[in-house]
């Protein structure tokens, strides 16, 4: 199962990330971890913690980012 957030509503899924991955657009969202796609119109910050990086969305919540995927953010 899978937690969408979309507008401040989560919706429980049971399609895996590579379905949902397929399913968005690609020049919006970025699969930004192994259970993670966002909306790039939505990050407002990149985040070095302890743990790694995150991101922090414009709905204040924080989501993990992967090394690999952190360039992707680099600016």
């Amino acid at each position: 199962f899978r937690n969408l957030l979309s507008t401040g509503t989560k919706i429980l899924t049971i399609q895996n990330t590579l379905d949902i991955e397929a399913e968005l657009q690609s020049h919006i969202f970025f699969r930004i971890h192994r259970g993670y796609c966002v909306n790039i119109s939505h990050v407002t910050h990149l985040n070095k913690n302890i743990e790694g990086w995150t991101l922090l969305l414009t709905n204040k919540e924080e989501v993990p980012v992967s090394r690999d995927k952190k360039s992707l953010f680099a600016y």
